[in-house]
């Protein structure tokens, strides 16, 4: 049972099917903001039913002394921040994915995770091709899968303008298609370092997936793809054995990306960036208030999930779809706690990055580093539910007794 609920949660990982509850505090400009809304997802039910069954099970779970004091000072800070709901609500879901992140790390041992992750995978990047030429969202039993509903006209939905054209770009059932390239980004990584020889079921994931992440039009996501094809051809020249051969797909993949880049009408998307685009305005009033609230508070912060609820205070808000975090992870962290609470997340990371090297676990410390530059750009891995997952996956496997050597 327990490895049932295990994988089931790494299988539904890209789900976002779940209850919102619309309480007073998740209203910010007097509108309800999803990032506030205290929300039971699937794979929320799945990791309590985890944390019980560990816990009845009599399993030892060893917190650092470290952890323990990060904890106790995120739970006295809920007595100074703006709305104590929001924190208490924040709190719990650092304490949700903690527990996950530590349950990998003590418990998982079998190397079926490749294979669960790669069957969600390959629904999403299947997915997502269809909602790219449907023009919307599929609809039906997907619904129940965590698709939304929505095309090219929903309000606040992510279009790309293309030779004066909106091309809607897919969501799988994320929230958002940075979030779906974010996904497909790491899983490809995992899969082409994974193997010396990739089989043909990993060759037509990796064909599928390419196809998909690049239909996401997520520049820094496929920026770093590139650069981890880029990396993976190397590793391949360096073994020299039969490179050619292993490294004729990579090749073809690479040549493909460019000739989109570079040729093709998506040419626009990825060589030209007018600073003047409003999302990029917004994006540089978000990481303005960001860092303005940091300096009013810069050893506490604002408190614990409380960038949202303080925005008004910082910014001007007139596009009503656009309140959301800042699309900075470091940022978020320095401006919701401060110096002191920034100084604990640079010790889990050095501590991780120590871990991986002692045992050579370099693979997870690829993804790692793929999270932390995705985290320049965007605030997913910390605010939204398929985010804060695979940030949790990926640091539980930084520790665990699995070894992910580079192939």
């Amino acid at each position: 049972l327990e490895k049932v609920i295990f994988y089931s949660i790494l299988l539904l990982l890209p789900s976002q099917f779940g209850r919102h509850f619309w309480p007073e505090f998740s209203y910010v400009y007097g509108i309800r903001v999803d990032y506030l809304s205290p929300t039971i997802y699937a794979t929320d039910i799945l990791i309590i039913l985890l944390f019980f069954i560990t816990f009845l099970g009599k399993k030892k779970i060893r917190i650092n002394k470290v952890l323990f004091l990060f904890f106790a000072y995120l739970f006295a800070s809920i007595f100074f921040v703006k709305s104590w709901q929001v924190g208490i609500y924040g709190l719990l879901k650092i304490f949700e994915f903690s527990f996950f992140s530590i349950y990998l790390a003590s418990f998982v041992r079998k190397e079926n995770l490749i294979k669960i992750l790669s069957a969600a995978f390959l629904f999403e990047s299947l997915l997502s091709v269809f909602q790219f030429f449907n023009k919307g969202s599929i609809g039906s039993v997907f619904y129940l899968l965590g698709e939304r509903t929505f095309n090219g006209q929903t309000p606040g939905i992510a279009n790309a303008s293309i030779n004066g054209e909106l091309i809607l770009r897919p969501y799988g059932t994320f929230s958002h298609p940075n979030v779906l390239a974010g996904f497909l980004l790491l899983i490809i990584t995992l899969i082409i370092f994974s193997f010396k020889k990739l089989k043909p079921f990993y060759m037509m994931l990796l064909v599928i997936g390419s196809i998909a992440l690049f239909l996401t039009l997520s520049r820094i996501a496929i920026l770093i793809f590139l650069i981890t094809i880029a990396m993976k051809i190397f590793l391949l020249f360096k073994q020299r054995k039969n490179f050619l051969l292993n490294s004729l797909l990579y090749f073809f993949i690479l040549i493909f990306s460019f000739s989109l880049i570079f040729i093709s009408s998506f040419s626009v998307r990825f060589l030209i960036f007018p600073l003047s685009d409003l999302s990029v305005v917004l994006r540089l009033q978000l990481l303005n208030a960001a860092f303005e609230m940091f300096l009013k508070n810069p050893l506490f912060g604002v408190g614990i999930n409380s960038f949202l609820p303080s925005l008004p205070d910082f910014i001007i808000q007139q596009k009503t779809f656009f309140i959301q975090p800042v699309h900075n992870i470091y940022l978020l962290i320095l401006s919701q706690i401060g110096i002191i609470g920034f100084s604990f997340f640079v010790f889990l990371l050095f501590k991780t990055f120590r871990k991986i090297l002692k045992i050579k676990n370099y693979l997870i410390g690829i993804l790692l580093i793929e999270i932390l530059i995705l985290g320049f750009f965007d605030h997913y891995f910390l605010t939204l539910q398929q985010g804060q997952l695979l940030f949790a996956l990926v640091l539980g496997l930084s520790y665990s007794k699995l070894r992910y050597n580079i192939e």
